[in-house]
């Protein structure tokens, strides 16, 4: 069963998104903030040495040409213990001018960033958060982005 609930409007680089809020099969699943659309993700570290000296690393990741990333910070929680379903994070996909896109599969860098990625696993009970990763080409139009979930639209 598919429930929409509290739909709100956010803005994420002057566009204005849907974000939203759904029950699934005993499982709320709500987006925690906007859509983040980034050409590359960075992070600086300041290091002291051991002569006490401070040394600036900056770590840089940027997709391939003409792809830009898309960060969508999300969380899922096990609301309705009766039901046994698991809830595949695998199955959350980011919907473009009608084009379908899968996360990485390899996310586990975005810890360098100070960004937690979500799990993988296919999810029994509790509350899980973090933040899905695509890669789409920078030509698509941002203005309206949406996610689903086993290919239905959760935002409508």
């Amino acid at each position: 069963m598919l429930k929409l609930n509290l739909p709100f409007f956010l803005c994420a680089l002057g566009l204005s998104q849907m974000a939203f809020a759904l029950d699934i099969d005993g499982w709320r699943v709500q987006q925690t903030g906007d859509f983040d659309i980034r050409n590359e993700l960075t992070v600086r570290q300041e290091v002291e040495t051991y002569t006490g000296d401070i040394s600036i690393y900056v770590l840089e990741k940027k997709p391939s040409s003409n792809i830009v990333y898309v960060l969508v910070p999300i969380e899922i929680i096990k609301q309705d213990q009766t039901k046994s379903d698991l809830f595949d994070p695998s199955q959350l996909k980011l919907v473009i001018d009608n084009q379908s896109f899968t996360r990485l599969s390899e996310d586990s860098f975005l810890s360098d960033y100070n960004i937690t990625p979500l799990p993988w696993l296919r999810m029994k009970k509790g509350t899980h958060k973090g933040t899905l990763i695509y890669e789409i080409p920078d030509t698509l139009q941002k203005e309206r982005m949406s996610l689903t979930y086993k290919d239905q639209p959760i935002d409508k």
